[in-house]
């Protein structure tokens, strides 16, 4: 086989890759953003859904967790700090195999002496505007937004609360989601 032939089945294979994962990020986004907004619902208004969450869980699976609100919104941390790893880890994980494709584009160009960018600069070539202030939605307002919603989250249950276990673990998990969001800006936007 020749070399060219194995670069362009690698760059196949990768490019199959990428949009498995694509596929796998955008289900996290949705369950980052739904989790979010649970939280976001638990901190505006506490007292109301956990009654809707007890009274769903009650009727579902006869259980009365009325006491259990804490643990819950504990599991909802935890929760949220597990998908919010999964969709950075997917997204940078994106973002790096789309500068390794392009790279594998310029040494095909380069080996076949033909314009080889499908990827790179043709997919770069007149950009929509659209596009650009959707990338500024994910890679700012989104991030930012995260932040909002868990800062206001913690703040809501350290002062609604006296201090537990649950709670500094509550504090332990708000923490770590921040710093990831933190350091996953700084890799989006280190190129910048």
């Amino acid at each position: 086989m020749k070399k060219t032939e194995l670069l362009y089945d690698h760059y196949k294979d990768t490019f199959l890759i990428i949009k498995d994962t694509i596929i796998q990020r955008n289900r996290f986004f949705v369950m980052v953003f739904l989790v979010m907004t649970l939280q976001f619902l638990f901190a505006s208004s506490p007292e109301s859904i956990s009654y809707l969450v007890v009274g769903i869980i009650l009727k579902r699976y006869e259980i009365d967790i009325s006491n259990q609100i804490s643990i819950i919104q504990s599991l909802l941390w935890l929760i949220l700090l597990y998908l919010t790893m999964r969709y950075y880890q997917s997204t940078i994980y994106i973002e790096k195999q789309y500068t390794y494709i392009h790279s594998i584009e310029a040494n095909i160009s380069n080996m076949k002496h033909i314009k080889f960018d499908r990827e790179s600069g043709n997919y770069l070539l007149n950009y929509p505007k659209m596009n650009d202030f959707i990338d500024v939605l994910y890679k700012w307002i989104f991030p930012i937004i995260y932040c909002l919603v868990i800062s206001y989250k913690i703040k809501n249950e350290l002062f609604s609360s006296e201090v537990t276990l649950l709670l500094l673990f509550d504090v332990l998990l708000f923490f770590v989601c921040f710093i990831l969001t933190i350091l996953y800006m700084i890799f989006l936007h280190k190129k910048m």
